[in-house]
């Protein structure tokens, strides 16, 4: 009898791709749809491969009582963008990073350290900035049909939000552990 977030996102992310299909020139990708688990670090993969304009983690909180509620919207924070794009100049050798767009566009593997890290460190700017902007606009969205835990976007240090080169937000739609 208990909920278990893995059924709620999928249920609500089905409907979510349904009504983005509904729309002239747009089509949804799902990570999973069905029941088994994606490697965090897979996941903004199958977004690249698939060409993605914006990447949606979708998760249900939860909190040890029942009156925590409302949504979220999280955005990569800067302090994770740095790391993550030190460590991408730090293997550049050896992966096929991105710049510029996806498809393995423009590999980092020719480029100097100081240049490929501020190129890849502008790409990661850009693509939190527009983050920023399109949670921004959900939440207005969202704050229309449900209670917002935060207005704001927040910055977080999530794995699946780090693509230098796709817009990601993670949002909590609301808490299981508040009916």
């Amino acid at each position: 009898g208990r909920i278990l977030e893995k059924d709620v996102v999928l249920a609500l992310s089905r409907k979510l791709a349904a009504s983005i299909n509904a729309m002239p020139g747009y089509r949804a990708v799902l990570i999973r749809d069905g029941d088994y688990y994606v490697n965090l670090y897979r996941r903004p993969q199958i977004a690249r491969d698939h060409r993605a304009d914006l990447f949606l983690a979708i998760h249900a909180d939860w909190f040890r009582y029942s009156r925590a509620s409302g949504v979220t919207v999280y955005a990569l924070s800067g302090e994770r963008a740095d790391r993550e794009n030190a460590a991408r100049v730090a293997q550049k050798e050896n992966s096929a990073d991105l710049l510029g767009g996806v498809g393995n566009d423009i590999s980092l593997g020719s480029l100097e350290d100081d240049v490929a890290l501020t190129l890849v460190s502008l790409q990661m700017e850009w693509s939190m900035d527009q983050s920023v902007v399109a949670g921004t606009r959900i939440l207005e969205s969202l704050g229309r049909v449900a209670k917002l835990r935060k207005d704001k976007v927040q910055q977080a240090s999530f794995q699946v939000l780090n693509s230098p080169d796709i817009p990601s937000m993670l949002i909590e739609t609301g808490y299981l552990s508040n009916a």
